[in-house]
């Protein structure tokens, strides 16, 4: 399905997980450009932190769809301080 845009068009779909694996984000990013017919994405924002979640794989992912000039930049939100400090710490 890809990133479902908000909207009314929209109400079927439930969220009862997050998913934000490197397959998982890859595959999103994937559909979602040839849903909006795009070539890029200027960010891709991770918007909650998944307890079980791999940082070095989130990682690869981003710099695989970098790499392949899919998105420009990259965001999270709603990160406890120290799971922030990391992220900072992969990107330098």
């Amino acid at each position: 399905m890809g990133i479902v845009l908000p909207s009314k068009k929209h109400t079927h779909v439930k969220t009862k997980y997050y998913d934000i694996s490197k397959k998982h984000i890859i595959v999103s990013v994937e559909k979602t450009l040839k849903i909006l017919n795009t070539d890029f994405l200027d960010i891709l924002l991770i918007h909650r932190l998944v307890l079980l979640m791999d940082p070095n794989k989130n990682f690869e992912a981003f710099e695989y769809l970098k790499e392949k000039g899919m998105v420009i930049n990259f965001g999270i939100s709603n990160f406890k301080p120290n799971h922030v400090t990391l992220f900072k710490e992969k990107i330098n």
